[in-house]
Order: C-alpha cells, then structure tokens, then sequence
C-alpha cells in the first residue's frame, strides 16, 4: 500500500487557506486542516470515501490559480453548460472564474465533475479575482446537495445528443443595440434556438429584466424563466417574438423538460436586495434639480437611505426602484372603465392594484385580445389586428391603457379580467452615481424626467416622474442593487482612466471619481460630459469643477450641442483631443462609456476607431481589432440603455 499526504489550497482563498488530504494507492481517503467553508466540504464524511485525483489550474485575470482537485469516480459531464449552470445554482454560490476560463474542477468534491466556460461564467455572473477576499460559497446540508448532484448527474448523462446550445455573446454578430429586431432575426435565422431568443432581445445587456440577454434567452430555453416580457427596452416587439420561439420547447426544438435538468427547485433564492425578486426596502431622502433656469430637460438627483443594510453596492452597479403610477393618472383609467375604484381585487382594490401592481404603459396585446370579445364588427376586427402586432388605423405605436380604453369606447371588462391583462409594473434601473465609500448609508441616482405629448395628452414617465415629483421625504419604496457586468474600475488604482458620459450618461462617472479619491487612487482621471446648454445643463458643475482644481480631475472636456451655430458632441472632442487621448491608450488607460445605445455609444466607438487610424497608421481592420482587444482585455466598458 502506498500512501502520502497531498497539500492543497483552497479555491478562492488569496491567503493560502488550505489543508491536505491523505491519499492511498491513488484514491483519497482523507481530508483534514481546512479552515474554510469550502475545504470543510472535503472533511464532511460523506465526500471522503475513496475517489480519484486529478490537479488542475485556472487563469484568473491573467494569473493561474490552483483549484480544489477533481475528485470524482464519475463521469465528466464535458461541454455541459447546462448541467454546469445548473450545478453551480444548486449547490454552490459564485467562484473567481474569469469569463475566459475554461475550468474542468469538482464542485465542492461531492463527486461530480462539471467543464465550466464563457457561457457558464457569465451566466452567473462570477466576479472578477481580487473583487472579493473569498468566494462566496453556499454549502447545502450534504443529503441536499448530493441528491441534487445525483439528479443532476442521472439526467445529463443520458445522451451528448440531448444537450442544449446555449446563447453567448461571442458567437452573436447581432447584439448590436441599434439593428432592428427584423435584421436581428433575419442573422439569427436557422440558430440554436436559445440564439434566436437572445437576438429578439433589444441587445443592451442593461440587465433591469435581471439577465443579460443571453442569459434571459438561455433562461427561458432552459425553462427556468417563464416570464416572456421582462425585456423593458425590447417592449411588445420582443414579447411577440419569444411568444413564438417559445412554443419550440419541448416540441424538438430545444431541450425536453427530461433532458434540459430541472434544478431550479434546489435553487437558492437571490439574498434580499440583490435581485429584482427579492427586493429591500429603501427610504427616500431627498432630490434636487440639476438644471439651471431655462432648460428644456428637467434631471434630478435624487438619494436613498440604505444604512440599514442589505443594499450595499460597488461604484459601477445599477439601482433598481419599483415605481407606482400616478394616482391621478389612475383616476382616469378607472372612470374611463366605468368601474369601482373600491373594488376588491385579490384582496386589494382595484385603486391600490392600478397603483402599485400593473403597467399602464404601451397597451398589451392581451388587453386588446380581450377588447375583441367584448365588440364586434369593424372594432373586433381592429382589436384582433392590434392583438396580433398589425396597425390597422397607424396608431399603434401611440396607444397605452388609457388611450386604447378610449380607442374600444364602450368596451367593459370587468375589473378582475381587466387587470388579468395588463403587463406587471416592472422595476427601473438607475446607473448609481454615488461612492458608498464616499457617502456611507446612503445611494445617489441622476434622473432624467420623462415627458412628451401624445395629440391632446401629456405623457409621463413613471418611474422618472415618480422619483423626481411624487414619492415623498421618509417614505419607503422597494429596490435592490442590480451588480454590474463588466463595468468596473481598473484594478490597478494606478490605471489612467478615460470616462465618455453625456447627459445623465455621467451618473456612473461622478461615482468612479468619488471612489478613486476616497481610496487615494494616483492614476489619472479623463472626464467627457456633454449636453445642450452648459449655463443651464452643466449636472454636478461645482463637483467636477473642485475635482479639476485639486488635481483629481487631471482633464475634463466639455461639449454643448445647442451653444454655438455647430452642433458639437463628446465624439467631437474626441477627435479634437486624439492624440493626447491615444498617447492616454498608449499608457494603459481604461476607457469608459455610458449613455444612449443606439445613437452616441456607437458614434464614440466610431471616433475612436478613426482615432487609431489616425494616430497610429493603422488600417480598418487593425483598428477594429484594436478596439475588439481593448474590450477583451476590459479597458473599453460600456453601460448603455
């Protein structure tokens, strides 16, 4: 018999936590010294029974880490993704896995080998090394997570045929925020179905339906997700779209319910605040108006309380807030009905539901689908053609609850069946423009109001106008902090760092330079804001001006759109600034963008491009490729909507 001690160390542990285990003629038979949570798991009897032993590595940012040793006398479910994500969702939290590893390891030891990838590590969001002191890890009670691995093994063992082709956004050439939904779908065409999901949705990666829009798309083909409106920016073109795509699950086109594993029953739920699902309660402080006398825009900042825990955030992340519709606007809908506000619904009334429960936005097609039964003639005709996405009278784009009650005139639902139809409230995501270091207890967003005038109504956003006019000082309101995808600090506080944010594009930018002084960062700081006027519409002037004074601020350009006979934007000054800003890229800098998707983000993108061709003599496709590698390497990020 041969035996010998084998050291190892912990995964995710930066301090060398570790232990070792005992080995006999090949096989593990002991665990002992981990301090941890995960080491433990390797202690707990029921994972010390003999298995074999394979060593592997992980490049984390550029760096191989050692992970736990695979120990496993089962197979390896190799390519997996789906069982991957499962396994990782039920039995474990997050791991430091870079979302260019590819990681073949054990998940805690409890015998099942599982090939972790691209696909899997953005699925669940893994943060990058050097975020956290330690993984998060979950350990279930042993019977839990093994009965879990046992199922999930049985079911991913039975045929390589049967495993489903997930969604990313390596192999997607339409995620793309400004192609229309009709060419998304025309490049996604004869894809995997997860593919042709993933390019119906409005391909901003905003995450406010709580994925990015492969993970939705893989979410639903995995049918861990049934809601099908959760794309906010996409609206109805989106819906419809997955309305159709969804129908192939189960039926050969994706993955039967057998084969496509159900764990989502063992599935933890997200911690209180972290997840559009399980929100926290945050109370309002305060707001103040951002513009100066004369402007057209009206744009807040606005802040919350979060000191009593559980909504902490890191500079870069989103702030979701659940809004409530305006009362009066609510009134309105219910006259129009011709119903009682009083009425119970469910245990609340119809006031209370309108209120707090249900979009009055953009009419839904099942609103319109319900119209159809209760007229007839021309107007059932209409209701079924607008039902069905047509626009038989061109006014379609126009149309929310209220307008589409006037349009079926005469039209009664009863209250319960009216309320069936109608989309739910969704919660809004705001870039957080705050420092938590910097403010302790306490979130700050920069708000937009949104009006706009429909024929003879004015129209408002709810949750800007929400915000910024109606939740009252020292009320409460459901949030949660959305954590961002690729949008972060550089790790080097050292890094010289390049922020492109017109209008309230800036919110996360005022963060990151909060952040960077409160930690003492000596790497230098690029500002780019943009508006129409800079007498009226210069947000957090006083703040950026004192940063550019002290130092903090080593540049910051200014571009207002409506000053001058030229019509000057941030890509302006990117051009006018080129070869400083590429002397900046040539020393390391992180460049960073936030605002409009479809219209600036691009054009910044654009300016760039010329700028590498300019400054450095490069050719087309050199300088996309330059841009294609400083977005892998994560100095070009974007947060965009």
């Amino acid at each position: 018999m041969t035996r010998h001690v084998q050291p190892i160390q912990c995964i995710g542990c930066p301090t060398g936590c570790g232990g070792e285990v005992i080995i006999e003629n090949g096989a593990v038979v002991e665990a002992r010294g981990f301090t941890c949570d995960v080491g433990r798991a390797y202690a707990a009897e029921e994972v010390v029974a003999p298995k074999r032993m394979v060593t592997t590595t992980v490049r984390v940012n550029g760096g191989a880490l050692p992970l736990l040793p695979v120990v496993s006398d089962r197979p390896i479910l190799k390519g997996s993704i789906s069982a991957c994500l499962r396994l990782l969702r039920s039995v474990t939290a997050t791991a430091p896995i870079a979302a260019d590893s590819v990681v073949l390891a054990d998940a805690l030891g409890l015998g099942v080998n599982f090939l972790a990838s691209r696909d899997c590590a953005e699925s669940f969001d893994a943060p990058q090394w050097g975020e956290t002191r330690q993984a998060d890890v979950a350990i279930e009670p042993a019977d839990q997570a093994l009965a879990a691995l046992g199922q999930m093994h049985d079911a991913t063992s039975v045929s390589a045929e049967a495993e489903v082709e997930l969604a990313d956004n390596v192999a997607a050439p339409w995620h793309d925020p400004s192609l229309p939904i009709s060419e998304r779908m025309a490049m996604a065409a004869g894809k995997p179905l997860a593919m042709r999901m993933m390019a119906a949705m409005a391909q901003q990666d905003c995450r406010q339906c709580g994925y990015d829009c492969a993970g939705y798309a893989n979410a639903l083909v995995l049918q861990e997700e049934e809601r099908l409106t959760l794309c906010a920016t996409g609206g109805k073109e989106t819906a419809r779209v997955l309305k159709q795509l969804v129908a192939e699950i189960g039926s050969g086109g994706a993955a039967s319910a057998d084969v496509a594993v159900r764990a989502s029953a063992a599935a933890q739920p997200a911690e209180v605040g972290t997840s559009r699902d399980n929100p926290k309660e945050a109370k309002f402080l305060s707001r103040r108006r951002l513009n100066g006398a004369g402007s057209s825009k009206t744009t807040w900042h606005i802040e919350f309380d979060v000191s009593a825990g559980g909504l902490d955030y890191i500079v870069g992340d989103s702030f979701g807030v659940f809004p409530k519709n305006h009362p009066e606007f609510v009134d309105q809908v219910i006259a129009t009905l011709g119903a009682d506000p009083g009425h119970d619904v469910g245990g609340k009334s119809l006031r209370e539901a309108l209120i707090a429960d249900v979009s009055l936005g953009a009419a839904p097609d099942n609103l319109f689908r319900l119209f159809s039964y209760l007229v007839g003639g021309e107007r059932r005709a209409k209701a079924r053609a607008l039902a069905n996405g047509e626009d038989p009278d061109g006014d379609a784009a126009t149309l929310d609850v209220l307008a589409a009650l006037n349009k079926f005139e005469g039209a009664r639902p009863d209250a319960e069946a009216f309320l069936e139809a109608l989309d739910p409230l969704e919660p809004r995501l705001y870039s957080i423009s705050s420092s938590l270091k910097a403010n302790p207890g306490r979130v700050g967003l920069t708000v937009d109001a949104v009006r706009y005038r429909v024929g003879a109504r004015d129209r408002h956003g709810v949750a800007s106008t929400f915000l910024g006019e109606r939740v009252a000082t020292g009320e409460v309101v459901k949030a949660y902090v959305q954590k961002a995808h690729g949008f972060r600090l550089p790790d080097n506080p050292d890094a010289p760092v390049v922020m492109i944010g017109p209008g309230v594009g800036v919110a996360p930018f005022r963060a990151f330079l909060q952040e960077r002084q409160a930690v003492g960062a000596r790497g230098r700081n690029w500002l780019l804001f943009g508006h129409q006027h800079r007498r009226c519409d210069f947000f957090y002037e006083d703040e950026f001006e004192a940063m550019r004074k002290s130092g903090l601020l080593t540049c910051l350009s200014l571009a207002w759109s409506r000053d001058g006979d030229q019509k000057v934007y941030v890509q302006d000054r990117m051009r006018e600034a080129g070869s400083e800003l590429w002397r900046w890229l040539a020393e390391g800098a992180h460049v960073y963008v936030c605002g409009d998707a479809k219209r600036m983000a691009r054009d910044v993108e654009r300016a760039l491009l010329e700028i590498a061709i300019e400054h450095d003599a490069r050719s087309i496709e050199e300088a996309v490729n330059f841009v294609a590698g400083l977005k892998e390497a994560g100095r070009y990020q974007a947060d965009v909507y």
